[in-house]
């Protein structure tokens, strides 16, 4: 597996992270948790507590998404630049001498 698929497999499995806890907190803001968050101080202060654990995970995540597509980005370059240099003659770099 080259270094650009294990960054997109990476990315993929970030993704599916931050929607499923995307997935928590609309759970957590419906059914019997409001409900049961409307007679219970308890469970609200729980539930809302939840809620801002999950979203600073969501935020962690989304940036931890950013550095990965900087590096998949990087790596690209570099990729594409190798393919470029090896396209070149082998003598291109040698000093002529006089």
């Amino acid at each position: 597996m080259t270094s650009l698929q294990h960054l997109q497999v990476q990315l993929i499995q970030l993704d599916r992270r931050r929607k499923a806890l995307y997935n928590e907190i609309a759970e957590h803001k419906r059914g019997w948790h409001l409900f049961a968050a409307l007679f219970s101080p308890v469970l609200r202060k729980q539930t809302l507590q939840t809620i801002a654990i999950e979203r600073r995970t969501i935020h962690d995540i989304m940036v931890q998404m950013e550095d990965l597509r900087e590096e998949q980005i990087a790596a690209l370059f570099l990729e594409c630049w190798r393919e470029e240099l090896a396209k070149l003659p082998s003598d291109v770099f040698l000093a002529p001498t006089t």
